[in-house]
């Protein structure tokens, strides 16, 4: 399945900057169909917690290499962060929720 696909309808269903803000808990509407969507919550918690460790590993790298500079540090944390987003709209898959979103609702349901 592609990264963005809607498990639902099977089209594309957010933009991969809107998949970086959903989560286990938060979710949002497919573009095309209308249905929550969210992220699987093991496949979330395992990128999340890989992806802790790349800020400081950078940091450890940057006391090591760079003899503790400020900048090489922050540098390092930006650079070691972007395989983190890339894990994230790769790995983690969008699922379906159960409740519809407002837009599937009918009229009367609807305030």
């Amino acid at each position: 399945m592609r990264p963005l696909q809607c498990p639902s309808c099977n089209q594309s269903a957010m933009s991969a900057v809107a998949k970086l803000g959903v989560g286990p808990l938060r979710s949002k509407p497919c573009q095309s169909c209308g249905q929550n969507l969210s992220v699987a919550w093991l496949p979330y918690m395992l990128v999340s917690l890989a992806s802790s460790l790349f800020p400081f590993v950078a940091v450890l790298l940057a006391i090591v290499t760079a003899s503790g500079s400020l900048v090489a540090a922050l540098v390092g944390v930006i650079v070691f962060s972007l395989p983190a987003l890339w894990l994230h709209y790769r790995l983690v898959p969008l699922v379906a929720r159960s409740l519809p979103s407002k837009n599937n609702q009918p009229q009367s349901e609807q305030r």
